[in-house]
């Protein structure tokens, strides 16, 4: 196979079997070799993707691999594959992109708290990250530490799970299957929705980095407008923050004149709704 010919030599490999114009996410005549994988040692940008019902075979190998010159993974795999490669990266990764299918897997809590801490331990340069966690008091405080130890963070992309830790009796360990959320009430999912916007807005506020200038994040936590202000007013006197979100409730009211005053001022660099760019989760 030429691909294995250049293994010594290729540093980016890119590649998508997920059959996108026919929407197949569960196609299963992906025919690349998964045992090639961990010879492509060399690589400093891998972006991998195969179809649901092959990713097994592909993390196997993937769990197996050591890319000690690694600066940019994309991925579209579980939590625990992802925290596996870092931990046998050399410590070089500049971008990691994770996707919303690592949400939904059964060992969520654990993976995501060891994904976190393999972060802060693995990856002092990290400038981009991708993170989808529950929003646990363990899981804000591994959050932190990731802040504290990744000096050069310049963006993050967000997804903050938090209707789960509503439910009285359950465990909070307990992890819905998306289909079981459409029995938490609306109040309930407000309100955790808005407990994590709070939780996150004094995690960055404590601990976020000097270099922290982009947030992304779709609707699954909430900025009451209290916290948004609160938020924006500690952070005047650091660099412009960007916000991506694709929450309509940024776009009413009293959060209008809100984020006016923030960008009028100089806290805000843009405050841009309806439009998250391309990162995963």
């Amino acid at each position: 196979m030429a691909l294995k010919k250049k293994a010594d030599t290729l540093i980016y490999f890119s590649a998508s079997f997920y059959d996108f114009p026919n929407n197949n996410y569960y196609d299963d005549n992906t025919t690349f070799p998964p045992e090639l994988l961990p010879e492509l040692y060399n690589l400093k940008t891998l972006k991998f993707n195969t179809p649901f019902f092959r990713k097994f075979v592909y993390e196997v190998q993937l769990k197996m691999a050591f890319y000690s010159n690694l600066e940019i993974l994309q991925l579209d795999y579980s939590f625990g594959t992802i925290t596996s490669i870092i931990k046998n990266s050399g410590g070089k990764l500049r971008k990691i992109l994770t996707s919303k299918q690592a949400l939904y897997d059964e060992n969520f809590y654990d993976d995501s708290l060891n994904f976190i801490s393999a972060v802060y331990k693995h990856c002092p340069l990290v400038e981009c990250l991708s993170l989808g966690f529950p929003s646990s008091v363990e899981h804000f405080l591994e959050f932190e530490k990731l802040l504290k130890a990744c000096p050069k963070l310049k963006v993050l992309i967000l997804e903050i799970e938090s209707t789960i830790y509503l439910l009285e009796g359950l465990s909070t360990k307990y992890w819905m299957l998306p289909g079981e959320r459409e029995f938490i009430d609306e109040k309930s999912h407000e309100k955790g929705r808005l407990t994590s916007g709070e939780k996150l807005s004094n995690a960055l506020i404590r601990s976020a980095p000097i270099t922290l200038r982009e947030l992304r994040f779709y609707s699954s936590f909430k900025f009451s407008l209290i916290t948004l202000e609160e938020f924006l007013e500690n952070w005047r006197g650091r660099p412009a923050l960007t916000i991506y979100t694709l929450d309509r409730v940024y776009e009413t009211g009293n959060y209008v004149k809100l984020i006016e005053k923030y960008t009028n001022e100089g806290v805000i660099e843009d405050f841009i709704n309806g439009s998250v760019p391309v990162g995963y989760i």
